[in-house]
């Protein structure tokens, strides 16, 4: 008797053992991570169970101020995600309820369009694959399932092989790899899963010959920028490393190697352009958003463990570091939720006509707390390198930008305006910091957001003419020449041989073109506090913008930044005196 007892404790004993294991391997180790990447994912999480509504639903404060069909419509099942990924880490059981009754919510209601229906899409089928393994008894779970499993088995491939490649191919992969992991199979006719192998062989094909093509145009030195291209807003680069990650973590020793080299060169794009702070969207569209951060982090530390990386992994897991630091640093949550961009934190209402009409306060929330806890899942434990000095030009075409990093200055130039309405497309300076008493601050507000008109800051020359540079180059001492000449928007030259040379000076950098005599210029500073206006000079508290001439000005109210809720724009005059230098200079 007692013979048998042991040796059903032992088989006991067994089976316990054979369950640890599972879970064991089965689960991510968190350790590696920082504990303050684990404390923010918990602050963002924080308050959604209780601005959820009982349909499941949460409050939206972008859509709950400005209600239109443009803005992105997954906030539910995205957030929802996030909020999964997170109960799962911590064990929260608050948590997971609140994130089950938003996916079941949003099972019945699709995406309003094939833009938003692939993150829509992404998010139902991950927060699936994370339900069925961690909680497959839970009341809402089995009560959804039957019908969450008939909407995975009507999903079609939309985009890979078929369209152009954007940054939402990328995340179709990731999907589409989630897909295939679930287990189900589909009679469905179209669907990506009533043909297994052909969904599992066309997002090969993508990783592993169709992005590294499209991206190849835009490679230079080692360096890759990804997303949209020509463009090549930095904020979707960062979207695409940090999906493309993880299409490479769910592959894991079957990811092609053309796709962990792709990954390797676009996350060495992002170290050498990303700001010392750690901001990674200064330019473009869905500027300074907060999943630029998170996405960027994730694919950094998923580009560290490559093959070949090994040498470079201290700088991705720096870019890591510093990013999720810019996050904790400028990004918090409020009564109504995180805020997804620093203007929000300054004014909900007045950030809004700065924002992409597209933001939506859930949708982005959940993107951003679903790649922080890829995040902190993927990090490893190793030191992070800080960023190195000197000046490198990245992307391709005249969606390419260069940054400088110089002593106590940073700064990024763009090459071309390659939108004439918005001003975040802008020519020339759009970016610039500086370090002060240990800490990077911004020395000039970043560009606000603007829908119509013949837009940009400048210089531009009398006639509608505005920088562009038909070369463009990094250049020892730690500048960028760019030549060129000015150019309207009808692509008309006013005037070329011109050679604008963008430098750090001691209190931020300056930017100098040979001019003729007699040729009048304008020139756009933005400030965020009230703009003093001298005979050669315009100053807040923030930034101080110098000539070196006698000027005129005007000021106009009404603009909105991602960084900044409320801005003011100094429009300045002035007509050179006679043939030489001319230079504008902006100060910390």
């Amino acid at each position: 008797m007692a013979s048998a007892a042991r040796r059903i404790g032992a088989s006991k004993h067994a089976v316990a053992a054979i369950a640890a294991l599972i879970v064991s391997t089965s689960t991510p180790a968190f350790a590696a991570a920082p504990p303050e990447w684990t404390q923010k994912a918990a602050e963002i999480a924080a308050p959604w169970p209780g601005l959820q509504e009982t349909d499941g639903r949460f409050r939206d404060y972008v859509i709950a101020r400005d209600p239109t069909d443009d803005r992105d419509d997954y906030g539910d099942p995205m957030l929802g995600y996030g909020l999964l990924q997170t109960a799962v880490r911590t064990g929260d059981a608050a948590l997971a309820d609140s994130a089950l009754r938003a996916l079941e919510y949003s099972l019945d209601r699709a995406a309003r369009s094939p833009s938003t229906q692939v993150f829509h899409q992404l998010a139902v089928v991950s927060a699936y694959n994370v339900a069925r393994e961690r909680y497959p008894s839970h009341a809402v779970f089995q009560s959804a399932r039957a019908r969450w499993e008939d909407v995975l088995r009507r999903i079609e491939v939309y985009r890979i092989g078929k369209r152009a490649v954007t940054n939402k191919s990328i995340v179709e992969t990731v999907l589409l790899l989630e897909l295939l992991r679930s287990g189900l199979s589909s009679d469905v006719p179209g669907s990506a899963l009533a043909d297994r192998a052909g969904t599992d062989a066309a997002v090969r094909r993508f990783l592993s010959s169709d992005l590294p093509r499209a991206a190849k145009p835009y490679e230079r030195g080692g360096r890759a920028v990804l997303g949209d291209m020509p463009l090549l807003p930095p904020s979707y680069h960062a979207l695409s490393i940090g999906v493309l990650g993880r299409a490479i973590e769910l592959l894991g020793a079957d990811a092609p190697g053309a796709a962990r080299l792709l990954l390797r060169r676009a996350t060495e794009g992002s170290v050498a352009s990303a700001a010392p702070d750690g901001e990674v969207a200064y330019h473009g569209r869905s500027q300074a958003q907060a999943w630029t951060l998170t996405l960027a982090a994730h694919g950094a530390e998923v580009a560290a463990v490559q093959p070949g990386a090994s040498g470079r992994a201290v700088h991705y897991r720096g870019l890591a570091r510093r990013a999720v630091a810019n996050l904790i640093a400028r990004y918090p949550t409020g009564p109504e939720g995180f805020l997804v961009t620093p203007s929000l934190a300054q004014s909900i209402p007045a950030a809004i006509p700065g924002l992409d009409e597209y933001v939506a306060a859930t949708s982005y929330t959940g993107l951003t707390l679903s790649a922080l806890e890829w995040a902190i899942a993927a990090a490893g434990d190793g030191s992070a390198a800080s960023p190195r000095s000197g000046a490198v030009v990245v992307g391709g075409g005249t969606g390419s930008w260069a940054t400088v990093r110089a002593g106590e200055s940073w700064f990024a130039v763009k090459r071309a305006r390659t939108s004439v309405r918005d001003l975040r497309y802008d020519t020339g300076f759009v970016a610039l910091k500086v370090l002060r008493g240990g800490r990077w601050r911004d020395a000039m507000p970043l560009r606000p957001r603007t829908l119509k008109g013949d837009q940009s800051a400048g210089p531009i020359l009398s006639g509608g003419g505005v920088p562009e540079f038909t070369e463009f180059k990094a250049a020892k001492g730690g500048r960028v020449i760019g030549r060129g000449g000015f150019r309207t928007k009808t692509g008309r030259w006013l005037r070329r041989g011109v050679t604008f040379t963008f430098a750090p000076t001691a209190c931020g950098a300056r930017m100098t073109w040979n001019a003729r005599k007699g040729e009048s210029y304008t020139y756009s500073g933005f400030f965020a506090g009230q703009p003093s206006i001298g005979t050669g000079s315009i100053n807040d508290a923030q930034q101080q913008i110098r000539f070196g001439q006698r000027i005129t000005a005007k000021r106009q109210d009404g603009y909105s930044s991602a960084s900044d809720a409320e801005l003011q724009r100094v429009i300045a005059r002035f007509k050179r005196s006679g043939a030489g230098s001319a230079s504008i200079e902006i100060c910390d």
